[in-house]
């Protein structure tokens, strides 16, 4: 096991060092945090623009309903994917970039997001209803995405989709997927 982790380490050290270029100077191929440090939790993969935006969506949560009620006052799950949905139309289907409700003017997208934190903050703290709907069918989605990738073969040259603002693009099919 140590010497799985070993290789692994060395492994990630030399894919990091050859994504750098140059290596840093200050840098220690023998720093024994870096081979513990670099294998835990970590925020350094996280977009902090984003993680910004969705704590500015928490914190105007947090002055209109109390800031992390969600962790006294169990949530249905229903309510945060609804929300998380209904953020999603918006951005999608009505091309809105600003959620008009927003006193600070965020970003439909970092609202969703916000709203699936509450959802899943919630879950890790086992402080949720959970009022899903019945289970689709084992597989169900298996079997149809076994069937797009039967239309895909069907169609190799899909006609293009039309976009917003009546412009055509490209189909979702990707050449040699």
């Amino acid at each position: 096991m140590i010497e799985q982790g070993a290789e692994a380490m060395r492994q990630l050290q030399a894919a990091a060092q050859a994504a750098s270029s140059p290596a840093p100077a200050a840098a220690k191929a023998n720093n024994p945090k870096d081979a513990f440090g670099t294998l835990k939790a970590c925020l350094s993969w996280l977009p902090m623009e984003v993680v910004f935006e969705v704590a500015l969506a928490l914190a105007e949560g947090g002055f209109k309903y109390g800031g992390h009620n969600y962790l006294e006052a169990a949530p249905r799950a229903s309510v945060y994917v609804d929300a998380c949905d209904r953020h999603q139309f918006q951005f999608w289907n009505l091309g809105e970039e600003v959620d008009a409700e927003s006193k600070a003017g965020l970003h439909h997208i970092s609202k969703a997001i916000a709203s699936l934190m509450v959802l899943r903050a919630a879950q890790i703290h086992g402080r949720w209803i959970d009022d899903r709907p019945p289970r689709a069918p084992a597989g169900f989605l298996d079997e149809l995405n076994g069937k797009m990738k039967m239309l895909a073969e069907a169609f190799p040259d899909p006609v293009a989709r039309y976009l917003a603002d009546g412009k055509r693009g490209p189909g979702r099919i990707v050449e040699g997927v």
